[in-house]
């Protein structure tokens, strides 16, 4: 995964719609955590609540 840049983080910031959320969690780029797809159930989750 990518890093977004300043310009696109700029354009993220600033853009004002009509429905809009940001979720933030921690993920792994590899290991055991991936494999089992523990990222997954932790977005999963996260949109849930």
């Amino acid at each position: 995964m990518d890093l977004i840049s300043k310009e696109e983080f700029a354009e993220l910031i600033n853009y004002h719609g009509e429905n809009c959320i940001s979720i933030y969690i921690p993920t792994h780029r590899a290991g055991v955590e991936v494999n089992e797809k523990q990222d997954a159930i932790v977005f999963k989750n996260a949109l849930q609540q």
